[in-house]
Parts: C-alpha cells; sequence; structure tokens
C-alpha cells in the first residue's frame, strides 16, 4: 500500500529499495499466490521504475509482472489480478511505444535532417484547402 501513495508522491528511490528487498526476502517460490502478490510487486517496481527515467529496468520489471499474472491466470481466476495484468500490459505497451532511448548526438541529427528546406514541397494534407483526396472516387 505504500508504494502505491510512494508513486503519487514521487518517492520512487525509496519505493524501490523497498520493493526489491521484498522481492529478495519475501517472495520465493512458485505457488500461485506467491506468484500473484510477486507479479503485483513487480508491477509497482515497474512502474516507479519507469517514472524515476529507468526504462530499460522498467521493461524487465513489467514483463515479468505479465509473465506471473499469466501464469497466475492459469491456475485461478481473480478480477484484481486481471486488472494488475491490464496495467502491467499498458505500461509495458507505453514503454515499447517510447522505443529504446535516443542518444544525444542521434537525436541532434535526426532534429536537423527532417527541418524542411525552402525548396521542399509541402505534403498535401498540410495544404490548406487542397481539396484532393488519395481515395479514388466510386465513378472512375
Amino acid at each position: 500500500m505504500r508504494a502505491h501513495l510512494d508513486l503519487v508522491r514521487g518517492a520512487h528511490d525509496d519505493a524501490i529499495v523497498r520493493l526489491r528487498g521484498v522481492l529478495l526476502n519475501d517472495l520465493a517460490g512458485d505457488t500461485w499466490w506467491v506468484r500473484e502478490r510477486r507479479a503485483g510487486v513487480l508491477l509497482l517496481l515497474g512502474l516507479h521504475l519507469r517514472a524515476r527515467g529507468d526504462l530499460a529496468a522498467a521493461r524487465t520489471a513489467l514483463q515479468a509482472a505479465i509473465d506471473d499474472f499469466v501464469a497466475v491466470a492459469a491456475t485461478t481466476s481473480s478480477v484484481v489480478s486481471d486488472q494488475q495484468l491490464a496495467r502491467a500490459r499498458v505500461a509495458h505497451a507505453e514503454l515499447a511505444i517510447l522505443g529504446p532511448p535516443i542518444p544525444i548526438g542521434r537525436l541532434r541529427l535526426y532534429a536537423t535532417s527532417t527541418r524542411p528546406t525552402a525548396g521542399t514541397p509541402r505534403p498535401a494534407w498540410l495544404t490548406r484547402g487542397a481539396g484532393t483526396s488519395s481515395v479514388p472516387s466510386a465513378a472512375a
């Protein structure tokens, strides 16, 4: 419960240390109830790591949470576990959309290479009142 509060408060470093301690000391085992609890802790750990900016570790924690929630779902059914699985999948998908971090040098190169020059024509969808469509009409 405290880790949920820390997520809102922004106390990520303390929560990460506590959650990793719980994972190391209290959640060994392969029974479904231990996996369910471990998955919940991994979900919170992944959310805290993402909020702190450690995206690679967040991806790893969220994927482990998803794996444990899926294993639990194969054994027993729980609305709470299903909701947490969905939350873990959404958070993991958001990280996938972000993609790997881009080094600053490549980011600068990308930013300078995508600027339009004076002679570059604008795409049709950016031109106001173009009135043309790339979809052929039924009459054609």
